[in-house]
C-alpha cells in the first residue's frame, strides 16, 4: 500500500527540487565569468575561451615567439614561457578579437612591457592579466598612454601594473563600453601632464580595487558612466584626485567606499572640477589627510565636492551589472590594497615602492617632476630572464606536464586543452590559469565583514558615520575569507556579530567559540541567513567536521537551516539539519541577494542535526529529523516520506544537479494533476 504523502510534505519537496535546479544553474551561469573573481560591467567577457594557444617564447620585440607576433590574431590565450622586461621599439598593438593574455603563466617575476604605449584600440572581449605596462620618457609620443583603449568593448584588466604613461597612465575614450579595471596599481605619471587616467565618454565601466599613487591628477577623470567602487588615491598633486566629467552631458558617478589619503606632495582639493551635469552617488567614502602614518580619516560629505557648480547628488547608485562587486568598507579596502593589488604573486621593484609609500599613510611619496623620468625613481628594473624547461608542456596546449596527470589528461594530447574535464564551463587550459592567478596573492587581514549588499544599492554605512562600525566588527583577529570576497568568509547580517575568537579565515571557517548571537547564522562559506542562532558552543572545525551541538563549516560548503524546512539561496534547506550542498550558488561563493534567505523564509529554531558530518571540500552529509547521518559523498534529506538524495562528491556536476531538480518539478506538477 502506498503511503500518503501531506499536501504540506509535497511542496516542502517541491521547493527543494527548485532550489536545486537554480543552484545548478547558478554555478552554470557562475562558470561563463571571465575567470573566478571577475566582477563588474567587464566580468562576462570569454576572451581566447576555446581559441589557439600561443606561446611567448622571446623577449624580443618582434618575430617569431614574441609577444607582438601572439597577439598579431583573433582567439588566441597568449602564454607566456619566459620571464622579463619586453623593450618595446614602436607601439604594441593588439591586432585581434577575442584575446586572454595571461601574464600569470609565466616564470619567476613575471612580464614587464616597457618603453612605449600598448594599444587595444577598436579590440573586443580580451582578458589580461598579471602584467606590467609601462610607458617612459624614451617614447617621444608626449600624447600617448601607457595603456590605451580608445572605442574598444567587452575587455577586463586584472592585476595589471600601468606606470609612466606621458598622457594618462591608463586611457578609456572614445565609444568604449562595458569595462572592468580591478585589483591594479596606476600611478607615477610622467610629464607633460603625470595624469592617472581619463575615462571620457565611456558606457558602463567598472573600477574596483585599485591603487592610484603618485599621479598629478585624473585618479582618474571619471566622466563615465559607471561605478568606483573600493579604490585607494594616495599622494595626488594640485590637479586633484578624483576627478568630476565636468561636461556638458550628464554621467552617473557612483563612488563607493573608496578611501583617499594624502601624501606627502598631496594639496587640499581631493574631489576636483565637478559640475551640475555629474550626477554622483556617494557613500562610505572616507579621506585621510594628517599625514600622521595612521590610516584615521574621516567621512567624505557632499562639500568635500568642488567645481563650477556642485554636482547633483543621487540617492542611489545608477550601475547595475550582471555581475556585481563585492563591496568592503574603505578601511578593509586599503587593507586588501596592500597585499593584492597589482601583480601579487611577485610584485617588482616598483609595485614594492608604491606599496610601501602607501603604507606609510602619509610620510613618503612623491610625483615625478615636470623636467623628470623614470630615472628619478630607479627606473626600470632589470629582470633576469627565465625560460620553462624542455618537457615543461610536452604537447604546447598551455598546461604543465604535471598538472595535465594529475587532473587525469593526457600530456601528449594538444586538443584536451580545451575540454572541460569537470563541466565547470572553463576549459581545461582555463581551469590551469586560474589556479595559478588563484594561488598568486596573498588574503590580506579586512578588518570587518565585506557588506553583501549589491553595490547598486544605498549601503548601511552612511555617509556621514565611519564604516567601521562595532555593530558588524568580528572579535579580535576575524579576518573575512580570501581578500574578504563574499561567500569565502563569512559575511553576517545586520545585527549578527561575531562571538570573542570568532574570526572568520580563508578557509570559510568560523574558529571555535564563534557563536553567533540572535539575529544571524553565520553560515559555512561566508552566507548569512537571518533569525537563526547556531547552537550553543558552535565550534567549527577546519574540515568541515560536525562540533558542539551543531555547527557546520566546509570550504564553500552551506551549512542547514533549523527544523521547519526554511529555504535560504545558499543552498539551505531545512527539516531537522538542512540540505548544505557543498557549494554557493553564486560566483566566487557568493550567497543570493545579500546572502538573505528568500523570499518568506525563516530559518528555524532547531540546530544543525546531530551526526551531520561535512566533509572537506564540502561533500555534505545532513541528518534527518532525527539526525541520522547520510553515507560519504551524498546529500540527502528525508521527512516522513519525501527523500531526496544528491550526489555531491563532485560538487560541480551541474548537469546532474538540473536534471534531477528539474525531474522532481515534473512529479510534482503530476502529483498536482
Amino acid at each position: 500500500m502506498r503511503a500518503s504523502i501531506s499536501p504540506s510534505l509535497r511542496h516542502w519537496c517541491g521547493t527543494t527540487a527548485v532550489v536545486i535546479a537554480t543552484m545548478a544553474a547558478g554555478e552554470a551561469m557562475a562558470a561563463a565569468l571571465a575567470f573566478p573573481g571577475a566582477e563588474g560591467f567587464g566580468a562576462m567577457v570569454t576572451g581566447g575561451r576555446n581559441g589557439q594557444v600561443v606561446h611567448v617564447t622571446t623577449l624580443a620585440d618582434s618575430g617569431t615567439g614574441s609577444l607582438r607576433e601572439a597577439v598579431s590574431g583573433s582567439n588566441r590565450i597568449v602564454v607566456f614561457d619566459i620571464s622579463g622586461v619586453i623593450t618595446l621599439s614602436s607601439a604594441l598593438v593588439i591586432a585581434g578579437d577575442n584575446i586572454t593574455l595571461a601574464g600569470q603563466s609565466a616564470p619567476s617575476e613575471g612580464v614587464t612591457i616597457y618603453g612605449r604605449e600598448t594599444s587595444f584600440s577598436s579590440r573586443t572581449n580580451i582578458i589580461v592579466r598579471f602584467m606590467r605596462f609601462r610607458q617612459g620618457m624614451n617614447d617621444t609620443d608626449s600624447g600617448a598612454k601607457a595603456v590605451n583603449i580608445t572605442d574598444g568593448q567587452n575587455m577586463i584588466f586584472d592585476h595589471v601594473s600601468v606606470q609612466w604613461g606621458r598622457w594618462d597612465n591608463f586611457g578609456v575614450t572614445g565609444t568604449s563600453s562595458t569595462v572592468t579595471l580591478q585589483n591594479s596599481i596606476i600611478g607615477e605619471g610622467m610629464p607633460p601632464q603625470r595624469f592617472g587616467s581619463i575615462m571620457d565618454s565611456v558606457q558602463n565601466i567598472t573600477v574596483a580595487r585599485n591603487l592610484w599613487i603618485d599621479n598629478e591628477s585624473r585618479n582618474p577623470k571619471f566622466k563615465a558612466n559607471g561605478q568606483y567602487i573600493n579604490n585607494v588615491v594616495y599622494d595626488w598633486g594640485d590637479g586633484g584626485g578624483v576627478i568630476g566629467g565636468h561636461s556638458s552631458a550628464d554621467w552617473y558617478e557612483d563612488l563607493i567606499n573608496n578611501y583617499l589619503i594624502a601624501g606627502p606632495t598631496t594639496v587640499v582639493g581631493f574631489l576636483t572640477f565637478y559640475a551640475n551635469t555629474d550626477l554622483v552617488y556617494q557613500t562610505g567614502n572616507m579621506v585621510d589627510v594628517n599625514q600622521d602614518g595612521q590610516l584615521n580619516g574621516r567621512a567624505v560629505v557632499e562639500t568635500d565636492f568642488v567645481g563650477d557648480t556642485p554636482p547633483t547628488f543621487q540617492t542611489a547608485a545608477h550601475s547595475q551589472p550582471a555581475v556585481p562587486v563585492t563591496v568592503l568598507s574603505a578601511a578593509d579596502a586599503y587593507a586588501q590594497i596592500l597585499t593584492q593589488a597589482g601583480t601579487c604573486q611577485n610584485r617588482d621593484a616598483v609595485e614594492l615602492r608604491l606599496v610601501a609609500q602607501l603604507s606609510s599613510l602619509g610620510k613618503t611619496g612623491a610625483i615625478i617632476a615636470m623636467t623628470g623620468s623614470e630615472s628619478d625613481v630607479g627606473g626600470q628594473p632589470a629582470m633576469t630572464p627565465v625560460t620553462r624547461p624542455a618537457g615543461y608542456d610536452t604537447d604546447g596546449d598551455g598546461m604543465p606536464d604535471a598538472w595535465e596527470i594529475a587532473h587525469g589528461l593526457n600530456p601528449n594530447d594538444p586538443s584536451d586543452g580545451n575540454g572541460d574535464y569537470n563541466g565547470d564551463g572553463y576549459t581545461n587550459v582555463e581551469k590551469y590559469l586560474n589556479e595559478v592567478a588563484d594561488d598568486a596573492c596573498s588574503a590580506g587581514t579586512p578588518t570587518t565583514p565585506p557588506e553583501t549588499t549589491d553595490a547598486g544599492i544605498p549601503q548601511p554605512v552612511d555617509a556621514a558615520v565611519p564604516p567601521v562600525d562595532a555593530r558588524d566588527t568580528p572579535a579580535s583577529g576575524g579576518a573575512t575569507g580570501t581578500g574578504g570576497i563574499t561567500g569565502a568568509g563569512g559575511a553576517t547580517t545586520s545585527g549578527g556579530m561575531m562571538g570573542s575568537g570568532g574570526a572568520t579565515n580563508a578557509g570559510g571557517t568560523t574558529a571555535s567559540a564563534g557563536v553567533t548571537g540572535t539575529g544571524g547564522i553565520a553560515g559555512a562559506g561566508g552566507a548569512t541567513a537571518s533569525g537563526g542562532m547556531i547552537g550553543s558552543g558552535g565550534a567549527t572545525k577546519t574540515g568541515g567536521t560536525t562540533a558542539g551541538s551543531g555547527a557546520t563549516e566546509s570550504k564553500g560548503g552551506a551549512g542547514g537551516s533549523g527544523m521547519g524546512g526554511a529555504v535560504s539561496m545558499g543552498g539551505r534547506v531545512g527539516s531537522g539539519g538542512g540540505v548544505g550542498m557543498g557549494s554557493s550558488i553564486a560566483s566566487g561563493g557568493a550567497v543570493g541577494a545579500g546572502g538573505l534567505p528568500a523570499s518568506g523564509a525563516v530559518a528555524g529554531t532547531g540546530p544543525v542535526g546531530t551526526g551531520g558530518k561535512i566533509a572537506t571540500g564540502g561533500t555534505s552529509g545532513l541528518g534527518t529529523m532525527g539526525g541520522a547521518t547520510t553515507a560519504s559523498g551524498t546529500t540527502q534529506a528525508s521527512s516522513g516520506g519525501c527523500s531526496c538524495r544528491v550526489a555531491v562528491a563532485e560538487t560541480r556536476n551541474y548537469p546532474g544537479l538540473a536534471l534531477l531538480g528539474l525531474v522532481m518539478v515534473a512529479l510534482r506538477l503530476r502529483k498536482r494533476r
